[in-house]
This record gives structure tokens, sequence and C-alpha cells, in this order.
């Protein structure tokens, strides 16, 4: 039961090092609709540790948040993190234009989404 709380931030350390190699958030923005984010260490690109992070924050979202709807955003051009995306069985559902203001550099911004529905209908 998340009891009025909006958002949760969590580290990743490694298994053997302790040391922590990534980050992760979970923002209700509405009652049952949830946003995940992560970030990796460079140092620590490259070996699946945003795909694990990002299915642990979804898996906390749906399974013990109780979300209906898990999405994120993604650059469109960061490759990697569209493919951790999918890899969570997020599908893409729209695409934003983030400039704003007249110095600001237009970016495109991929929104993924994922429902509870499909998490629990996914294949281990």
């Amino acid at each position: 039961d998340r009891k009025g709380r909006v958002t949760w931030h969590l580290a990743a350390e490694g298994r053997h090092s302790r040391t922590v190699n990534g980050d992760g958030f979970i923002i209700f923005h509405e009652k049952k609709v949830a946003e995940i984010g992560w970030g990796v260490d460079p140092s620590m690109w490259n070996h699946g540790f945003g795909t694990e992070i990002a299915h642990a924050l979804t898996a906390i979202a749906i399974e013990r948040l109780k979300a209906r709807n898990v999405w994120c955003k993604v650059k469109a051009e960061n490759l990697a993190s569209i493919r951790v995306a999918e890899k969570c069985g997020m599908r893409r559902d729209r695409i934003v234009d983030a400039g704003k203001g007249p110095a600001a550099r237009s970016e495109r911004i991929l929104i993924y989404t994922l429902g509870a529905q499909d998490y629990f209908d996914a294949p281990y």
C-alpha cells in the first residue's frame, strides 16, 4: 500500500562490489499510473544492468504498488534505453517534441507504456 506516497528513488548496487552502479525512480502521476526511469553508471554500460533495474522498477510498480499502467520516456537517439524498455515488454505509445522556448533544442521523446494485464500475461 502506498499510503499517499507518490515517489520512490532506488539505488542499484553490484552484488559483489557493493557499490552503486545505477539508480531508478517510480513516480505516480495519477492514482494507478506510474512513470519509471533508470540510469546506469557509464562504466557499467552494456552489461544488462539497465534491463535489470527497469525490470525491477516495473515489477515493484505493478506487483507491489498496484499500478495498472507503467510508462517511461526515452530520448529518440538513446537506442540502449529504447531496447531496455522493449525488453521490459513496453511498447512505443507516442512521440512528443520536448523543445520549448526560443533557445531550446528540439528533442524527440518516445513514450513507452506497459499495462498490468500485459505484464502478467508475459512469459517469464
